[in-house]
């Protein structure tokens, strides 16, 4: 055969499959089931909020050092794919408990140049298997059903959770580390998942309140009556055009509309240059 016959068929698409993200009851009982009061359980704490609050990848974050922290300025310097370099904002929360942990429950390093932020009870660095599988035990602990318990998602819901609460893809773009706009648009297809959900309370029909069986004459008739009550209260007066001198004597009205003389130039005072 000289030609192919398939070379005309259009290849299908894969679907997209959209990654489902942490509810705010998910992320209540993962977090209430880490012990905090034990240093380990307090770093596991920080990690997931840190990961939550900058969207970071967590191969980002175990390569975080001591130096990488600007607390007091609420930054983070992160080294992306390629060796990019970024700043990525926290949280005040974060600052405050990014603080505590290095002041209180950061393992003593096992190496005396080991600056890694993140460190493992016996002073060596975490690694993202490690991480990966403590959340999954969480997840488990915490009987979390219909998502992953990874980092990964973590890093979804805090992309689709920036947006929602009115952050703009731009910002995204440079928290996530994107080379590119295309690769973050994915997240806002991810956050208009929630549009049905939200429609349910923000309706603009369903806010007018609007009793079963009531009908559009019915709307109409109210809104007119409602109007006619505002204004027939409203005083007579205010739709007549104000005179220039009502409440005025008459000699002021008389002065005021007296001609000037021919030849003659109402005298004018210029105004002050400087005031005392």
């Amino acid at each position: 055969m000289e030609t192919n016959p398939l070379a005309r068929l259009k290849i299908p698409k894969a679907p997209k499959k959209v990654v489902a993200t942490f509810s705010d009851l998910q992320l209540g009982l993962v977090l209430s089931v880490i012990d905090t009061s034990t240093a380990e359980g307090y770093r596991d704490q920080v990690i997931i909020l840190t990961l939550l609050d900058t969207a970071l990848r967590v191969s980002e974050l175990v390569n975080i050092r001591l130096n990488d922290l600007w607390l007091e300025e609420g930054l983070i310097k992160v080294a992306g794919k390629g060796g990019k370099e970024r700043f990525v904002p926290i949280g005040k929360s974060i600052q405050r408990i990014l603080w505590r942990y290095i002041s209180k429950y950061r393992a003593e390093p096992a190496t005396p140049n080991c600056g890694l932020l993140f460190l493992t009870a016996d002073g060596r660095p975490m690694t993202k298997d490690r991480i990966d599988k403590k959340m999954s035990r969480y997840g488990e602990k915490a009987g979390i059903k219909g998502v992953r318990c990874s980092p990964h998602t973590l890093r979804h819901t805090a992309a689709v959770r920036f947006l929602r609460n009115g952050g703009d893809v731009f910002s995204l773009q440079r928290m996530l580390g994107h080379s590119s706009l295309e690769m973050t648009r994915h997240y806002c297809e991810l956050a208009d998942v929630d549009v049905k959900r939200a429609h349910l309370t923000a309706s603009p029909v369903d806010n007018l309140m609007l009793k079963p069986g009531r009908s559009k004459m019915r709307m109409v008739d109210e809104a007119t009556r409602h109007r006619g009550s505002v204004m027939s209260s409203r005083p007579q007066n205010l739709d007549r055009p104000q005179s220039d001198y009502q409440g005025m004597p008459k000699i002021a009205k008389r002065a005021g509309r007296a001609p000037a003389r021919r030849g003659q130039v109402p005298e004018r005072s210029a105004p002050p240059l400087y005031s005392d």
